[in-house]
């Protein structure tokens, strides 16, 4: 095979695993779908500054780790106003990954009620997005008197954890 169709193929093979379909559920949607992204930036030469690199570097380890929502949103926020009108398409493909991967909570400690509010990343900034998850628990008729809110990342089934954790594997690309 020539180099001409062995770049070919591996870039056909890249972008058909960097897909996710706007479809994908939380049981469905393959975990590492962000990480191939990511990877795909950071492997782009002149992508990206040597302090963006630094960020997405970041951001890889907070969304390999999914333990810190709301500092992975900021990262990403970040990101998003450095790199998005360069790399609008990988950006959409984050910002759906991370709408369906992740939900604020709304709590009311008067009330003790919890409300799950799907994410909505319409906004370059973490602070406009609580303000829009707040008025959406509050449509929803939400006691909330003095709310708390906090993002976090939705529970994986085990059996799907098992099989996606991991690097971004090169070699089979």
């Amino acid at each position: 095979m020539d180099a001409q169709k062995l770049f070919e193929t591996l870039t056909v093979t890249t972008i058909q695993r960097l897909t996710c379909a706007d479809s994908c559920t939380i049981s469905a949607c393959r975990l590492k779908c962000s990480l191939e992204v990511v990877d795909e930036l950071l492997s782009t030469p002149g992508a990206a500054t040597g302090e963006e690199v630094d960020l997405l570097l970041d951001f890889r380890s907070l969304l390999r780790t999914r333990h810190e929502a709301e500092t992975t949103l900021r990262v990403f926020c970040d990101l998003r106003r450095r790199l998005e009108q360069r790399h609008y398409l990988a950006f959409y493909r984050l910002r759906r990954w991370l709408e369906k991967q992740m939900v604020a909570e709304v709590r009311s400690p008067s009330s003790a009620e919890i409300v799950r509010v799907p994410l909505r990343l319409d906004f370059y900034c973490v602070e406009a997005v609580r303000r829009q998850c707040l008025c959406i628990a509050l449509q929803q008729g939400t006691d909330c008197s003095t709310p708390r809110l906090c993002f976090l990342f939705v529970p994986v089934p085990r059996f799907h954890l098992a099989h996606s954790v991991g690097d971004f594997d090169f070699a089979r690309a």
